[in-house]
């Protein structure tokens, strides 16, 4: 089976990289025009009752792609590509002659992919005389109604042609070989056979590890995961050794496994590479809810919202109750800035688990996006009533508080925050909403301790401290409630824990501004 080589959308040779090609034997690529909408739903249904019919009830979902949007971008466009190249069959309606249809034709034939053409009964005659004279017409499927597709589309998918996957390096050395010296091809069989056993011990064994990792089948958007360097190392070690042997004799045909290995590359950051392993595992399974989800997160962090959205909506459809897809789409949704969809997503999410302090935490921070305060608290609460060290509700339910001049509850729940963290970050932020909880309570030598603390510890450190939080509900409240050097002062902070003065000139600022106030 052929692969692209050329890309007609950037000009030049492909830039994805392994692992990006995998063919599912017995699947099928369903190239057609996206409107009118109501045609496009019948086209498909038509399509998948002739795969039942002609591959059994069970697996006719898992083997038919479909692109979800038109390909007017390039990311969008590598998408269908691939699945295009992942599949082993075509089927393409040319009624219309739509031009994406048309491209993707072409890089079937390119590709050597059987296809089978469906076509208006109208319009065969004169597509005949509009196209190549060297197109095989020999899979053609005429229909006045999409019901008439059913039946002759199942017979001619059971007479399908048999396409033989591509070799891997081992088997066109074997193959090469046998005509040489059978003997020694028997050899070297036995020898493949001996590895492929190895390799899925080592599969096993990294499926183990990664699970005691903690790199299960979900990953919310707030992702916190810790593994001990021993661990990580021993992870690490094995999956080179994995990679090495793939090379040789091919990766194994596991969505599974390949959603693990993408969630290794996820905890590491390497959020491309991620992508390409959730790829993988659509390629072979394309009915799978979480990998899906997988590729949502990835395409998040990439910040492509609109493709990971898309990928959201794919999980929620395949299983309706996938509370982590209704959440994740709820935060893709708040990058966005459609706060109100947001919260529907985040209200679907608790509907199924109402327990999700997540879920609770994340909605109240689209509320304050849209100044609802009071319904913003409501949340919070909840969150931190499912789990009363909640740090991120906590420092969030602060910030509430403050804003809306419940100063002594906020000062608590500031001081409280400061208490539980643990890591540099949050520390940091929990001091800044006590600082600023003295600071609006007018206790001057209260927030110039805390200050000091601040100061001191910062030394300690390179680079700006805070990366996660950009203060933005608080911001307003600071400019119209404090006045002077004060509201310069905690300005002047915001600027440096952020990174855009330096400790030195801030410490002077600040120590200048008090001696003045006093």
């Amino acid at each position: 089976m052929r692969k692209i080589v050329y890309c007609p959308v950037v000009g030049g040779q492909c830039s994805q990289s392994e692992p990006k090609i995998r063919v599912q034997e017995d699947t099928f690529f369903l190239a057609e025009p996206f409107r009118p909408e109501k045609e496009k739903k019948r086209r498909e249904q038509a399509v998948k009752s002739a795969l039942k019919d002609a591959l059994g009830l069970d697996s006719s979902e898992s083997r038919l792609r479909i692109a979800d949007r038109e390909p007017t971008e390039t990311a969008i466009f590598c998408d269908i590509c691939r699945m295009i190249q992942s599949s082993t069959y075509g089927i393409v309606d040319l009624s219309g002659l739509n031009p994406n249809v048309l491209l993707e034709l072409g890089m079937m034939f390119s590709l050597s992919k059987p296809v089978f053409v469906l076509v208006k009964e109208s319009e065969k005659e004169s597509l005949k005389e509009q196209l190549p004279s060297d197109i095989a017409w020999k899979r053609v499927i005429p229909y006045e109604e999409f019901v008439d597709i059913e039946e002759k589309l199942s017979k001619q998918i059971q007479n399908r042609p048999q396409v033989e996957p591509e070799p891997t390096l081992a088997e066109q050395a074997k193959e090469a070989l046998s005509e040489v010296d059978p003997e020694f091809a028997q050899k070297i069989d036995s020898m493949l056979q001996g590895i492929k056993r190895d390799q899925e011990q080592k599969l096993d064994n990294l499926e183990g590890l990664l699970k005691r990792a903690g790199l299960g089948e979900s990953i919310p958007q707030e992702y916190e995961l810790k593994i001990p360097p021993s661990l990580e190392k021993q992870i690490e070690d094995l999956y080179n050794k994995i990679e090495q042997m793939e090379k040789f004799i091919g990766p194994p045909e596991n969505s599974k496994t390949a959603i693990l290995r993408g969630s290794w590359h996820y905890h590491k950051e390497e959020y491309e590479k991620a992508l390409e392993f959730y790829e993988w595992a659509l390629a072979l399974e394309p009915g799978s809810h979480i990998a899906w989800g997988h590729k949502g997160i990835a395409l998040v962090k990439l910040e492509r919202y609109e493709e990971a959205i898309v990928c959201f909506d794919k999980a929620i459809e395949i299983k309706e109750d996938d509370e982590v897809a209704w959440n994740n789409k709820g935060f893709t949704l708040v990058r966005l800035e459609k706060y109100e969809e947001a919260i529907a997503c985040y209200d679907k999410g608790i509907e199924i688990k109402e327990d999700d302090e997540k879920a609770w935490n994340y909605k109240g921070i689209a509320l304050v996006k849209l100044e609802r305060y009071k319904e913003a608290i409501v949340c919070f609460d909840k969150a931190i009533e499912i789990k009363p060290n909640y740090l991120s509700a906590l420092m969030n339910l602060s910030e509430v508080l403050l804003i809306i001049g419940d100063l002594i509850k906020g000062l608590e729940t500031a001081k409280k925050a400061f208490n539980l963290a643990e890591e540099v970050e949050d520390k940091t932020i929990s001091q800044f909403l006590c600082i600023s909880a003295y600071l609006l309570r007018n206790e001057d030598k209260r927030a110039q301790k805390e200050m000091k603390r601040l100061i001191t510890f910062s030394k300690k450190l390179e680079g700006p401290i805070i990366s996660k939080w950009g203060f933005s509900p608080l911001l307003p409240t600071i400019k119209e409630r404090l006045e002077g050097k004060h509201k310069e002062t905690l300005l002047s902070l915001i600027s440096f824990l952020k990174g855009e003065i330096e400790v030195g000139e801030f410490e002077k600022d600040w120590g200048k501004t008090f001696k003045e106030s006093q």
